[in-house]
């Protein structure tokens, strides 16, 4: 068996979980010694490969470029595996695999343009009609593709991600050493990290920490994301609502040194509207940090009872979820136990194991 892969969301889309989630594949084939041809944007590499340096290198025309299939798929290969709902996926003659990582342009439109939402729809209804088998990175992705796409259910099969092994409970010292030398932060702080589309309803975040802000005067709210067109509304709404010097935009942080920023913060806060899956709040939760987030789409059966779960349509709730746990560090503790047993379960051996037998199944 050889597993051939459109691997070039490692180089044109670090820093998203689509990316992540190729770097991943990469990094599974590698480490079980699976004959592998990697499609990069210098052509198809094979035999072993160095996964790119974290960088976030997210291209403004990323959809675009990887709309073009790769050139003929390597003869000796026995199956393809495209990470990207389906764009750019060729005919084949060997069987193929699609992952679908979420349908957000079809189930909240006001978040995209309509032309990309019509070639999403046309894209995703060819891709999962022409693979083979379709990985949902989530039940409710997988319940998402069959209320829209004529789809067998068995076709779908669902095998969640993991937080990479980097993420982990580290001491406190070390920790905050790191947090004061590189990026001068000496108080405790409640933290984001994510994007910033409307979707991801950091504004509320905002809007509740400023309620609570005069209550606990020493936290700060400290925000790690690519800077992007909702950025400036962002920092705009921080200053109307008087937080100079209470909040951090730190723009891009380099992937390696997030375990440090989980790690030190008192709460961690995902407030999304929708999730295919959600890495970020996985990420914490291996950092054994208390965590709020949102009770909607596939954000509860990722994390159980390992976060505090909030409706994020309703300011109110996560304002009560802030102000309960920067009160009672006794319940940020037990939530942090809790989350960390959670993460136990999204393993690298479990997302391996499963998408090596979607595999050899087809090679049967």
């Amino acid at each position: 068996m050889k597993i051939a892969v459109d691997g070039r969301g490692v180089y044109w889309y670090r820093g998203t979980g689509m990316g992540t989630y190729t770097g991943a594949l990469w990094k599974i084939l590698e480490l079980y010694k699976k004959e592998a041809a990697f499609y990069t944007p210098v052509g198809w590499e094979f035999g072993t490969f160095d996964i790119p340096q974290d960088q976030c290198c997210e291209r403004r025309d990323f959809w675009e470029m990887v709309s073009k299939p790769p050139p003929t798929i390597p003869r000796d290969c026995t199956v393809f595996h495209n990470p990207y709902h389906g764009f750019g996926m060729p005919s084949c003659k060997i069987p193929s695999v699609v992952t679908v990582h979420d349908v957000i342009p079809l189930v909240m439109p006001e978040v995209s343009g309509s032309p990309y939402r019509e070639m999403f729809a046309e894209t995703v209804s060819r891709g999962v009609r022409r693979a083979d088998s379709v990985i949902a990175v989530s039940q409710w992705t997988k319940n998402d593709l069959l209320e829209r796409f004529p789809l067998p259910e068995e076709k779908i099969i669902v095998i969640p991600e993991f937080a990479d092994e980097i993420f982990q409970p580290l001491p406190q010292e070390t920790v905050k050493s790191f947090l004061k030398e590189s990026y001068g932060i000496e108080r405790p702080y409640v933290l984001y990290v994510g994007g910033f589309g409307l979707r991801k309803n950091v504004a509320a975040l905002i809007r509740a920490f400023a309620t609570v802000a005069s209550k606990y005067p020493d936290e700060l709210l400290v925000i790690s994301g690519k800077e992007g067109k909702n950025s400036e509304a962002l920092k705009k709404l921080g200053a109307e609502l008087q937080l100079e010097g209470r909040i951090h935009f730190l723009g891009y942080v380099p992937r390696n040194h997030l375990p440090f920023f989980y790690n030190g913060a008192d709460i961690f806060v995902y407030p999304s509207l929708y999730e295919g899956f959600g890495l970020p709040p996985l990420e914490a939760a291996s950092c054994g940090k208390a965590i709020i987030t949102s009770n909607t789409s596939s954000i509860p059966e990722m994390m159980g009872e390992g976060a505090l779960l909030i409706d994020p349509s309703q300011g109110n709730e996560l304002e009560d979820a802030l102000d309960f746990l920067l009160q009672h560090e006794s319940q940020r503790e037990h939530l942090g136990r809790l989350a960390l047993a959670r993460a136990e379960i999204f393993t690298m051996e479990r997302m391996a194991e499963q998408t090596l037998a979607v595999y050899e199944n087809l090679c049967r």
